[in-house]
């Protein structure tokens, strides 16, 4: 099997494009009757912008779901980018996981490792075959930033209208601070970034904490379980992986389950393993266990100061 040299692009829905950064992450462009919108600009491994602007001759606004470098990476490509300000603040430290050395790095890991997860508590397991066999990531060169973009605050529950197609924004903290989930309300469609993974959590592989208590985390994700009358699919940023280029829609019981492991952990009978961070294997972290969810999280972040300790 040759090399996939390039971002595969993929048709999900009409005018809606999913577009797989060599099995590191993806990104999302949705093309209205008057303008276009770009979710997540990724490593910047690739010509982003040339990409966009090859499917689309529309303007367009780009919005980026968290600052992590595997989604705000290539973001310097473009003069004005909008992001959440709890996640424009943490930029500094996002730029250092983005880099063709960091991703090298994340790359080897991953094909190093059988599981990600723990075999043993038969509720949470999953694997990567080689990467390197597909992906040739020791070729990668990040592209150099044509500028330093500048930061749009985004807020709670902001339209971006495309024409015919109104995509409304929400704050769904825990991954980051300031992460955010997009509803695509014509194609009913979610667009979650890394809110809702099945391995998501509220400590950051980067330091102690993401700065995002459990019951805070665990409220953004019941408002949009509530809403799921209004959305089909829900499209992630990490989709299709390594090898795997089919690109289906993440299944409902994730969210569900991520919010079961929330409230366990609050109501204190989570089921609990110690499982080393698939990035930093010496940064071992309590991982809530549960069905298709594991759920990092650190104990000393469970409520906010003075909140009633009541589980939602």
């Amino acid at each position: 099997m040759g090399y996939i040299e390039r971002p595969i692009i993929t048709e999900i829905a009409p005018k809606t494009y999913h577009i797989n950064e060599w099995g590191v992450d993806c990104q999302y462009l949705l093309i209205g009757e008057e303008r276009a919108l770009l979710i997540d600009t990724g490593t910047g491994l690739y010509d982003v912008r040339k990409t966009v602007e090859t499917l689309t001759d529309k303007p367009y606004d780009v919005v980026v779901t968290h600052m992590h470098g595997d989604h705000n990476g290539g973001s310097d490509q473009f003069e004005q980018v909008w992001m959440h300000p709890l996640d424009i603040a943490l930029v500094p430290q996002a730029e250092a996981m983005s880099t063709p050395e960091a991703i090298a790095v994340k790359m080897k890991r991953f094909t190093e490792m059988k599981t990600v997860g723990h075999y043993e508590t038969g509720l949470f397991a999953y694997g990567w075959s080689r990467y390197d066999q597909v992906f040739p990531y020791e070729q990668l060169k990040k592209l150099p930033a044509v500028n330093k973009c500048t930061y749009l605050e985004l807020q709670d529950e902001q339209v971006f209208e495309l024409g015919n197609r109104e995509v409304v924004v929400y704050h769904t903290p825990g991954h980051t601070p300031g992460s955010v989930s997009l509803l695509d309300k014509k194609r009913r469609i979610l667009f979650a970034g890394d809110a809702m993974n099945s391995n998501v959590g509220t400590r950051s592989v980067g330091g102690a904490y993401s700065g995002v208590t459990v019951s805070t985390m665990l409220r953004g994700l019941l408002r949009i379980q509530k809403m799921r009358d209004q959305y089909d699919q829900t499209f992630t940023g990490h989709i299709s992986y390594a090898e795997t280029v089919d690109v289906f829609s993440q299944p409902g019981e994730i969210l569900d389950d991520v919010i079961e492991n929330l409230r366990s952990i609050l109501r204190g009978d989570a089921q609990i393993i110690q499982m080393p961070s698939h990035l930093k294997p010496e940064l071992v972290m309590p991982t809530a266990i549960y069905r298709t969810a594991a759920t990092i999280f650190h104990p000393d972040l469970l409520w906010e100061d003075g909140e009633e300790h009541i589980v939602p």
